[in-house]
């Protein structure tokens, strides 16, 4: 079902293996300044992304989503990030946690996740090359922005699809998995930045919802125009509502749910 991350010697992990291991060119490594409890952090990045190009100077991206990880996760969570892109928020994560599953279907940004993870010797987290969905089965991606290869779209999406984005080719096919597929023994907190897929996830993870009360972190926009809206956020998880939680506005299109 899934794909685990190559594990590395914490002490014998190069630029080398790394990239002996993908077979794939080096692209551009850069050093990111008090990444993680002061300490710098090594991203290998995309040459054209808009997240790439605020890690180019110097700078984290996201840094409120860094301030609700810490207060949030700590050393005995699990944890479900679903849309890791490179993996920004993914090493913050596990270097916070127990254990991380981490999903990214679009395979370039999978291979550079990996690269990531293995260049800043995080050996708690399992990388799948699959979509998170309500159902498994398999999709294809939709379509791409071109200065942000993070934020590529699958078909069948409930927002729809763009029109100002460039379309994909639609052989490129993506396995579909759910959160209650994984039949996980703990879940403590869920990270979702899936292009409108959000709703369909929450929908394949009601009943491990329902039995680990996890804290939920959420990119919730109303429409591809970058709208939005509270009301709208609240109506959409309504379901999340109805089982306790309650929900908060993070900064931007983030939204926090809490289990009361």
């Amino acid at each position: 079902m899934y794909l685990n991350v190559l594990k590395c010697n914490k002490l014998k992990c190069t630029i080398m293996e790394v990239d002996k291991y993908f077979n794939n060119k080096l692209y551009e490594l850069i050093s990111i300044d008090n990444y993680h409890n002061s300490n710098p952090y090594n991203f290998f990045i995309y040459d054209n992304c808009c997240i790439c190009n605020v890690i180019k100077t110097n700078q984290i991206w996201e840094p409120h989503m860094h301030a609700i990880f810490e207060k949030y996760i700590n050393k005995n969570s699990v944890v479900i990030e679903g849309g890791c892109h490179i993996g920004t928020h993914t090493i913050k994560i596990a270097e916070l946690c127990k254990y991380v599953h981490a999903f990214e279907p679009l395979p370039e940004s999978n291979k550079l996740l990996n690269k990531n993870i293995l260049i800043n010797k995080v050996d708690n987290v399992s990388t799948y090359l699959l979509g998170l969905s309500n159902k498994v089965g398999e999709t294809t991606f939709g379509w791409c922005q071109a200065d942000a290869p993070g934020c590529a779209g699958l078909n069948n999406n409930p927002m729809g699809i763009p029109i100002y984005s460039k379309n994909m080719d639609n052989a490129n096919k993506v396995k579909l998995t759910t959160i209650d597929e994984l039949e996980l023994d703990q879940l403590d907190f869920i990270k979702l930045d899936v292009e409108g897929y959000e709703s369909l996830v929450i929908q394949g993870a009601l009943k491990t919802i329902a039995k680990f009360k996890p804290i939920i972190t959420m990119e919730i926009w109303e429409n591809h125009f970058g709208s939005i809206n509270f009301d709208y956020a609240k109506k959409k998880f309504a379901n999340l509502i109805n089982i306790g939680y309650k929900m908060e506005h993070i900064s931007g299109p983030d939204f926090l749910f809490i289990p009361q």
